[in-house]
């Protein structure tokens, strides 16, 4: 009985917690073919002509399971200050698709004259743990990598156990220059159509 009560309070308390997207209706394909990871485009054809699919985005990693970390630089940056940032990739339509908001600045987007090269998002946290209050045209990178100018500030979502706090997070577009392989698709399915 108290193993039936913990379950029970353990699986309501993820219902009831804002993971800050929205994940429903969602299947999360991993690409394991090393071609379709460089070239995608002949499968995210295929999926854009099926009627039971209403969107889909392509990313390096899920919202639920980031796990590259390495050390953030950016202008200014005292000798003594080191922070662990976490860090992937996504696609334009990948903030859209899972109902993420961007509170200051914008999304990657081919639409700017800067497209998307040389970009990145910052979220909440790594803003306030740099010191930031107005991080849009800043210049970030993650060790020796130079991801670019911060384009848009990201609200903070779980990508942690739910019992851990948001650490501080860097996006970067892909695929654009040493960026150019995905290795997640997500779909989401059109509710009229979800058991076909």
């Amino acid at each position: 009985l108290v193993s039936t009560f913990t379950i029970i309070r353990q699986l309501a308390f993820i219902r009831k917690s804002d993971t800050g997207y929205v994940s429903d209706n969602i299947i999360n394909i991993r690409l394991n073919d090393p071609e379709i990871r460089k070239n995608p485009d002949f499968l995210l054809n295929e999926l854009a002509k099926s009627p039971y699919l209403d969107e889909f985005a392509t990313s390096t990693d899920l919202p639920s399971s980031v796990s590259s970390a390495t050390m953030g630089k950016w202008d200014g940056k005292p000798d003594e200050v080191n922070l662990t940032i976490y860090n992937f990739g996504i696609d334009e339509k990948f903030i859209d698709f899972f109902r993420m908001k961007i509170i200051d600045g914008r999304g990657f987007s081919d639409d700017f004259s800067d497209g998307k090269q040389n970009n990145c998002i910052i979220n909440q946290t790594a803003a306030k743990r740099i010191g930031w209050t107005e991080p849009v045209g800043k210049r970030f990178w993650l060790d020796s990598k130079n991801i670019g100018t911060v384009v848009g500030v990201i609200k903070d979502f779980n990508f942690v156990p739910l019992n851990l706090p948001v650490e501080p997070l860097v996006l970067y577009p892909v695929p654009s220059g040493e960026y150019s392989q995905i290795n997640s698709v997500s779909v989401r399915i059109n509710h009229l159509n979800f058991s076909e």
